[in-house]
């Protein structure tokens, strides 16, 4: 039985384009009025927390994807994360851009995922195809030469490329539903 952990909850930004209000400070959370970009917010975790891993912390196999990253400390959303992903618990992150959120559920995957089994193990969802594109490359990045495949499949475009990495194996799929 999966545990429901209480997860940081950080203030969510519109990007509509219908809002001009050029006096509104857009670092501000209208709810709260705090600072949303000050640290981060408030983190609910379950008595039993796991506490945060640095860097030394990590598998060799975590080490050597931040390094190719040229990431020198993680962002503290993957610190935070990582020890109750690699501890097979399951857990949701509300993050904001460019937090870290796409290393703190691709990095696990360098722990779980068998690079020898040539069967899909991993599905990455995203809703739409520009950031199936980019979580794509983030993947290939990470995952180097370890010998994990990743495959990106979306509508728009022809289904060739996208088929032939499903047949040569791959592990991880990122895709658009």
């Amino acid at each position: 039985m999966s545990e429901e952990l209480p997860l940081p909850q950080a203030p969510v930004e519109s990007d509509s384009d219908t809002d001009t209000d050029s006096d509104t400070d857009t670092d501000v959370n209208p709810v709260s009025g705090q600072d949303m970009f000050e640290t981060l917010a408030e983190v609910n975790e379950p008595e039993n927390a796991l506490p945060p891993l640095a860097m030394a912390d990590l598998p060799e196999s975590i080490r050597e994807a931040v390094t190719r990253m040229g990431w020198q400390e993680l962002m503290p959303v993957q610190a935070m994360s990582l020890p109750y992903s690699l501890a097979g618990r399951d857990l949701m992150i509300q993050s904001r851009t460019g937090s870290g959120k796409t290393g703190a559920f691709l990095l696990p995957l360098l722990e779980s995922v068998d690079g020898k089994s040539n069967a899909a193990q991993a599905l990455i969802l995203v809703p739409t195809r520009e950031l199936a594109l980019q979580v794509a490359h983030e993947t290939k990045v990470l995952l180097g030469d370890t010998g994990i495949k990743s495959a990106a499949l979306y509508g728009g475009v022809g289904y060739g490329a996208q088929l032939e990495a499903l047949r040569d194996g791959a592990q991880v799929i990122i895709g658009t539903p």
